[in-house]
């Protein structure tokens, strides 16, 4: 195997683009404001005022931030690098609006500029990307994949928007409007930013090389961001082996590694955070048991954290599985799994134990339904909470017996 298929696999197991482009030339506004007027877009674009002459890297709270607008516009904890890396490659794309895609994270972004028309139009640069992949835009899509509506053309898995159907429909439409033909990822360890931008010579260097659907296979396969796969029978942990496509998919699972926790002042609260993705926040002045979730988190071995249902159910799994021990100095409350119930508490669906007492609350009835059985099917039979200023924080569910 050639060192060029390592590479490329290298690509995949990220959803990374692969390489960087020279600054194109700029496309001709008619053709730019032609292709704005053939497309609508599901959702109205949040753009804000940007002005690159702004753009300033400070560190504030132990934090270092990048302002705009003198705004706040991104925080990067202690990553001076990344901080400085965002900020070239927002002054080589020199925006005039800045948007955002994603419902409740941030997938993907991209800046436009005011062509000679005075119409929004796609910068013709690359900006300073350590990244960059080429998007087929004859086959772009939106589609499910392994519970996640994803971005995806015919070899390539592009972005993911976990559970949000609408901000992947919303993504294509904004591609198709301004005419972006590339994805820019920066980061030094990981993405960072992920933005659109446009290079009008086409698609004459993708960088699949692999076999379309070999390469969107393995790309499929090594997502850390999936739906919580539930088989016919039990969940996929229970199972010895399982058909991928014949799994059903409920909620967002997103692999996270232990050791990578980490801890960010944000000012008013500390949140803890694996790379972009915020686990838990707590009040600023309560350091203490935000290190000490950290402590639960790495001490457990928890390697996946799991999002369910519109009420914000959270919980974690070991491998898979339900966790077996947390510390003991954590507050717990036992429960029979197969005693759960659901009712109504203040107007408010929950699971509840035997006696009553709410687990987790729900959004509606039917999901009230659904998290009681993806309980019991886990086995849960303790609760464990992290509180900060008198709220919950954090929750695990563990199965201790």
């Amino acid at each position: 195997m050639s060192v060029r298929y390592f590479t490329t696999l290298a690509f995949f197991t990220s959803f990374a683009p692969l390489f960087a482009q020279a600054p194109p030339m700029p496309l001709p506004p008619t053709v730019l404001a032609q292709r704005e007027a053939e497309v609508r877009l599901p959702f109205p674009e949040k753009l804000i005022p940007f002005d690159a002459k702004t753009l300033s890297v400070k560190r504030l709270n132990g934090s270092w931030q990048i302002w705009v607008n003198n705004e706040l516009f991104r925080s990067f904890g202690e990553n001076r690098d990344d901080a400085n890396d965002v900020t070239r490659t927002l002054q080589e794309l020199y925006p005039q609006r800045w948007g955002r895609i994603g419902t409740d994270r941030t997938v993907v972004e991209y800046g436009l500029t005011l062509n000679n028309e005075q119409k929004l139009s796609a910068p013709q640069v690359a900006g300073f990307a350590r990244l960059l992949i080429a998007m087929d835009l004859k086959t772009l899509k939106v589609e499910r994949v392994r519970g996640m509506w994803c971005l995806r053309d015919e070899g390539n898995l592009l972005l993911n928007f976990g559970q949000h159907r609408g901000d992947a429909e919303q993504a294509l439409a904004v591609v198709q409007k301004y005419g972006f033909n590339r994805i820019g990822t920066v980061g030094r360890k990981e993405a960072v930013m992920t933005y659109f931008t446009s290079n009008p010579d086409g698609l004459a260097q993708a960088s699949a090389t692999l076999p379309p659907a070999v390469s969107f296979q393995m790309q499929a396969n090594a997502m850390t961001r999936t739906g919580i796969p539930l088989p016919q029978f039990g969940l996929l942990g229970q199972q010895k082996r399982v058909d991928p496509s014949k799994l059903e998919y409920i909620g967002e699972m997103i692999a996270i590694d232990p050791r990578t926790i980490e801890l960010r002042n944000e000012g008013q609260t500390i949140q803890l955070v694996h790379g972009r993705q915020v686990l838990a926040t707590f009040a600023a002045n309560d350091a203490f048991a935000a290190r000490e979730a950290v402590r639960a988190i790495q001490e457990s071995r928890l390697t996946e954290y799991c999002q369910f249902g519109t009420a914000g159910v959270s919980f974690f799994l070991s491998n898979g599985q339900a966790p077996r021990k947390m510390p003991f100095h954590t507050l717990g409350h036992r429960f029979d799994p197969n005693g759960t119930r659901t009712m109504q508490i203040r107007g408010t669906w929950h699971v509840t134990d035997g006696s009553g007492r709410p687990l987790a609350p729900a959004g509606s009835r039917e999901e009230a339904e659904q998290l009681k059985e993806l309980l019991r099917a886990f086995g849960f039979d303790q609760l464990s909470t992290f509180t900060s200023a008198g709220k919950t924080a954090m929750t695990v569910f563990i199965k201790a017996r």
